[in-house]
């Protein structure tokens, strides 16, 4: 890789959310890991970082169960651009770990993108346990059907268990109070895998609110 394809990765910080959301309405790959919120919030994990590079937003970040750094799959208006943008990439995880370019988190549509690049070198591993929840508003709005019918016991639960509850906005007055209910959630849950780091990433939302 020559001086002037090395990607200029860094780590990501608040500072960076414009940058992030000026990608947004270009970006067809509709998954809730480019967020900002999801970005930064668990940074402290993933060791995320991101970069401008050619024209389209990078984001690389440790993956501690492979060992390896991976990449989310890149956005940019410039099409034509994506098969040198992608083998950039590949050197640079080749530099980093001497293995093949690893991309997570792939949406339908950037598996066929990438298929149409590199069609007899790619593996594609499908892991139901990490893909999203998608429910249209008006189903969650109205709760119907048989398939929603769980959701509804639990709200019905709820409301017969809390039935003075209120639904408020968090503000700055409040966030001692979410606090509160945070370390209570945590003492009961903390011998849970994962739950300092998610214990970790909530304080940090709230107090970046």
């Amino acid at each position: 890789m020559s001086s002037t394809d090395i990607i200029p990765f860094h780590l990501v910080t608040l500072e960076d959310r414009p940058i992030l959301e000026s990608f947004y309405e270009v970006n067809p790959y509709f998954s809730c890991d480019y967020t900002f919120s999801n970005l930064i919030g668990w940074n402290h994990v993933y060791r995320t970082e991101i970069a401008v590079h050619k024209g389209f937003l990078l984001i690389r970040f440790w993956n501690e169960e492979n060992k390896r750094h991976a990449y989310l799959m890149p956005v940019g208006a410039d099409d034509a651009r994506l098969r040198e943008v992608l083998l950039d990439m590949e050197q640079d995880q080749a530099q980093l770990e001497e293995k093949n370019l690893t991309i997570m988190g792939a949406t339908p549509e950037a598996v066929q993108a990438l298929e149409a690049i590199h069609p007899d070198q790619m593996v594609t591993l499908d892991n139901r346990d990490f893909s999203e929840y998608i429910y249209l508003r008006e189903s969650l709005a109205t709760l119907s059907g048989k398939k929603l019918q769980s959701k509804r016991n639990h709200c019905n639960r709820f409301e017969r268990t809390y039935p003075d509850w209120s639904y408020e906005e968090i503000t700055e007055e409040s966030l001692s109070e979410c606090m509160e209910v945070e370390n209570e959630w945590y003492r009961e849950t903390d011998t849970t895998e994962g739950m300092s780091d998610e214990r970790r990433m909530i304080r940090f939302a709230l107090e970046h609110m």
